[in-house]
């Protein structure tokens, strides 16, 4: 880039002398070079590495940084376009952070800007990603910039924007790479610019429009609306009174209808299990409303009530957060209410329902109609959007359709106005993998007042995931609209009360997404609703009221459960001094149960009264989450590498006491760092239980972790099943404000999610064949709050209402190709990372076949595997006529029903060069 950047500068500055054609070869440099109007290059010395040091041997301007107890270099190499790159190299890595390079005193930016740092770099041998960052030398936890990324073998352009509260001046700057394992990495062509902030995700496409909440009326239905703090919607539609058009939305809370979310860990009540009631569900849109930052916009809105002194909550929240709420009493009739306030940033959206804070008497209906958003502070008439809209409505849950099913949702185009509309309407279909194909289009002449319907036939036949992306234009006017949709295996219908392999830590809160991930393949919750303090509160007295609650609602999902007895005592058992007050952070308990019981023996006897009570239920019993001795704050006195044996010892005598089937999970030997011998553990457990948030860790890094588990079982005295009860990949293409800077998601831009789920089913695959049984997932087990999710992301599956992320097909297609009764039969390696893992299942064999280097196939060899009758499959679940002959970083399936087509597989993979491996 650089080279070619030096050549069109040298043009430009010729030529520009001409004041005609001088601007516009400026501009024409900038695109060149891949920078917009209106950025600003920030100095960044010898970016292409093309100048070297006095030595020849690495880039001038760049220095080595050291890793804190190991041993590597900074070298130059060959540029991903010839010239030069950066190479650190790392060979030995003992403990700490490990290396990198950068440049000191020369990068400096401004505060309240924002910027983009830009880059290509290719990787082998890591175990983990690589970090970009811009630190401050005076205070190293004040990063300006600090993102991980993760280079495969090749080379990839990887684009982070972020913003700068502070600004850092160049002689307290340090620009580097670096990366924590063994291995090397290479880096070229590196830029940094000022730009333009990041351009907010679920924004309606209606700038300009008076009112700004499509289908206020509800003409179309509930389309583009949900119910705020609720996973889905709640109220229907009436067709029997309105205040505009047809059509009103009915809020009616009754007692037995109201939605009831279950929770094995309430924060609130110190996490305690629950099951409550949700009163507060107000309707919102789907999406925020473009409005301008520190000028008022109005709110109105139709209601009535089904008695007079309904009270009615509206808020107008804005992106930052901040809500401005008014009150209002709705009477047996229609009335007309509005309110004013000033959003602080450029973006915000609406809620409105009963106020549950006033303690109206159940029950009591609301209903709701023509709702209205517009710039301003003073309401104006109701007016629709646009004169015509559409919606696009799949009628199923989730927009979730099983294989076989016709994809047909139902296309609604509504006339609001008094003459007759011409308008075109298209819905252009977008694959799991960004392909984007129009797949219908009409145009209509729609009479006044007049509501057109159809399904609409999109030509989806093949599993996977999709955006269905919606359009209108006419006289004039456009808008567009984004559905996400999946079409998925039907794993519960054919495995309706399995013991498949995947699984998740804490159930989801609600019936809707419990269904979703069962659907899904999740067959398995581990769950935390037994902890001492809760069923024993008072020595001797057994409450499992809860308990019961909790158990029998994941059973009535078909679901089995892992018990986490998450605590080593309770308030009345524990030695902590009782003046001992606070939390343990992020289980949100007191710290006086993470102390000694003062007898084992009642210890014991809380383990035998649990398994006793859920005999035949629960199987699988858990010591402790991550039993770390700090949570019991200072002076703790738990010293588990010590004492973890004894509560392994009690807990065991106590499950195998009440029934010899069932088993025993060990927290991972991580934990027990200090212990001077782990073979105590290790002969108390039948199963091991880790706990990885491996980001996108390539494959050979994931292998070699889970052969050392493997040989640090055999080193204490013997192999062990593993279960992985709790794991996490998470991303989001479109995040909200809440989650667009989470540190646990993954920002690759619009591929964040395809990238997220191909490493999730990797990781899986991977899992499966490294002798770990389970896998379960960590979730949010907490509502999904629609246009303000939880700020960490932790929903990898859904967007609100179930409708599907990528991962979700990813999971899906590997649950039901490798169902219950799979079992890994061997593991091949190749050139390029070639990895391919063989699986027999009840019926033929699967392998997993990626390379994350990429590489040919043989067309000879190609040819036999077509023809062998082995079929073929996608990450994302979609049936392949023929296998592609680019073997790419994305997994492939290759099923067989016959030993000539096992052959075949077999004689494929060896026409790449591949091996099998030892047994881990």
């Amino acid at each position: 880039m650089s080279r070619r950047l030096l050549e069109v500068l040298l043009m430009c500055r010729r030529e520009s002398t001409n004041a005609r054609s001088g601007p516009a070869l400026v501009a024409l440099c900038l695109l060149a070079c891949g920078l917009a109007v209106g950025e600003v290059w920030v100095t960044i010395r010898n970016a292409d590495f093309e100048a070297l040091d006095a030595a020849g041997k690495s880039p001038a301007s760049w220095q080595y940084i050291d890793p804190m107890d190991g041993e590597g270099a900074l070298t130059a190499d060959d540029g991903r376009q010839g010239g030069h790159c950066a190479q650190v190299t790392c060979t030995r890595l003992t403990a700490g952070w490990g290396p990198g390079f950068g440049q000191s005193g020369v990068v400096s930016v401004e505060g309240d800007r924002w910027y983009e740092v830009r880059f290509w770099a290719r990787a082998e041998g890591l175990t983990g990603g690589a970090v970009v960052a811009l630190r401050d030398t005076t205070h190293w936890d004040a990063n300006r910039l600090w993102r991980t990324f993760f280079p495969g073998v090749r080379w990839r352009e990887y684009r982070f924007r972020f913003p700068v509260t502070q600004p850092l001046p160049a002689a307290v700057s340090r620009f580097q790479f670096s990366f924590d394992s063994t291995g090397s990495l290479w880096v070229d062509d590196v830029s940094l610019v000022e730009t333009v902030p990041e351009p907010d995700a679920n924004v309606l496409d209606v700038a300009g429009r008076k009112n700004l909440l499509p289908n206020g009326s509800f003409e179309m239905g509930a389309f583009g609306w949900a119910t705020y703090g609720a996973d889905e919607l709640f109220g229907d539609l009436d067709t029997t009174t309105a205040a505009d058009g047809k059509h009103s939305f009915r809020l009616a809370l009754e007692p037995a209808k109201l939605p009831v979310y279950y929770n094995d860990f309430t924060y609130a009540l110190r996490s305690r299990a629950s099951h409550d009631p949700v009163m507060k569900l107000p309707v919102c849109p789907i999406g925020y409303c473009p409005v301008e930052k520190g000028k008022p916009v109005c709110f109105s809105f139709a209601a009535r009530g089904s008695r007079p002194g309904v009270p009615i909550v509206a808020n107008v929240t804005d992106g930052s957060g901040k809500a401005t709420a008014h009150t209002f009493v709705a009477g047996a009739e229609w009335a007309r209410f509005s309110f004013a306030a000033t959003p602080q940033s450029s973006i915000a959206f609406v809620t409105l329902g009963t106020d549950a804070d006033a303690k109206p008497d159940l029950p009591v209906t609301l209903w709701v109609d023509a709702l209205q958003l517009e710039l301003g502070d003073t309401p104006t008439d109701y007016e629709p959007t646009f004169p015509v809209e559409c919606a696009l409505d799949t009628g199923h849950e989730g927009n979730t359709y099983l294989l076989g099913e016709a994809v047909t949702p139902e296309l609604t185009v509504c006339n609001h106005s008094g003459t007759k509309q011409q308008i075109t309407v298209a819905v252009e279909v977008e694959d799991f993998f960004g392909k984007r194909e129009k797949r219908l289009e009409r145009r209509l002449s729609v009479s006044p007042n007049t509501t057109l319907r159809e399904a609409a036939s999109l030509g989806v036949t093949e599993p996977g995931f999709y955006r269905f992306h919606l359009s209108a234009k006419g006289d004039g006017r456009q808008t567009s609209r984004t559905i996400r949709a999946a079409l998925i295996y039907p794993f519960a219908k054919e495995y309706p009360n399995a013991d498949g392999f995947l699984g998740v830590n804490h159930a989801f809160v609600s019936d809707l997404y419990m269904r979703r991930a069962k659907a899904m393949g999740v067959t398995w919750v581990r769950s935390w609703f037994c902890k001492w303090e809760d069923v024993e509160h008072q020595q001797g007295t057994f409450d499992f009221s809860e308990a019961d609650t909790q158990c029998r609602w994941i059973r009535q999902h078909g679901m089995n459960v892992e018990l986490c007895l998450s605590d080593p005592a309770s308030e009345w058992a524990s030695t902590a001094p009782s003046t001992l007050s606070g939390s343990t952070g992020n289980e949100a308990q007191s710290p006086r149960v993470w102390w000694q019981p003062e007898r084992f023996g009642d210890y014991e006897h809380y383990v035998r009264e649990v398994a006793s009570h859920f005999k035949g239920r629960v199987h699988h019993y858990e010591v402790f989450n991550e039993p770390v001795n700090g949570k019991g704050g200072d002076g703790g006195n738990l010293d588990l590498a010590h004492t973890y044996p004894t509560f392994l010892q009690h807990a065991g005598k106590a499950i195998r006491s009440v029934s010899p089937e069932n088993k025993l999970l060990g927290a991972g030997l991580g934990y027990f760092a200090d212990a001077p011998d782990l073979s105590p553990i290790v002969a108390r457990i039948d199963l091991l239980s880790e706990h990885r948030y491996p980001r996108l860790a390539p494959t050979a890094g994931m292998l070699s972790d889970f052969r050392r588990i493997h040989e640090r079982l055999r080193a204490a005295g013997g192999d062990r099943p593993l279960w992985m009860t709790e794991y996490g990949v998470y991303a989001d293409d479109d995040p909200d404000p809440t989650t667009a800077d989470s540190r646990f998601l993954e920002h690759c831009g619009a591929d964040s999610e395809k990238l997220a789920a191909t490493y999730v089913a990797k990781h899986h695959v991977i899992a499966l064949a490294s002798g770990f049984e389970k896998v379960f997932f960590h979730i949010g087990n907490w509502p999904f709050v629609v246009n303000r999710e939880h700020g960490c992301g932790f929903h990898a599956f859904f967007e609100w209402g179930g409708v599907p992320r990528k991962t979700y097909v990813a999971l899906n297609t590997l649950a039901y190709l490798l169902p219950p009764g799979t079992r890994h039969v061997r593991t091949w390696t190749g050139p390029s990372q070639l990895f391919a893992f063989e699986f027999e299942r009840p019926r033929g064999h699967v392998t997993a076949l990626w390379a994350e280097g990429g590489l040919t196939a043989p067309a000879a060899g190609l040819r036999a595997l077509n023809a062998s009758g082995a079929t073929f499959a996608n990450v994302a679940g979609g049936r392949l006529t023929e296998l592609p002959p680019e073997v790419e970083d994305s997994p492939l399936y290759l099923s067989t029903a016959t030993d000539a087509q096992r052959q075949a597989v077999e004689a494929f993979l060896r026409t790449l060069n591949a091996e099998e491996a030892p047994a881990q």
